[in-house]
């Protein structure tokens, strides 16, 4: 995410989705699940309350 994120910044291009896809990520590795695959994330997503955004 961080190579991403610096060619976006060199060549001057957005990435919108890259902010949420590090904050479910954070959230992943937060809940314990770092080590599992990206599956994990799904996880996460779905047993988020819908109250949080």
């Amino acid at each position: 995410m961080r190579l991403a994120s610096g060619a976006a910044q060199e060549l001057g291009a957005a990435l919108p989705m890259l902010a949420a896809v590090y904050e479910r990520m954070t959230e992943t590795v937060a809940a314990g699940l770092g080590e599992r695959d990206w599956s994990a994330m799904a996880k996460v997503t779905i047993e988020k309350p819908r109250t949080e955004k």
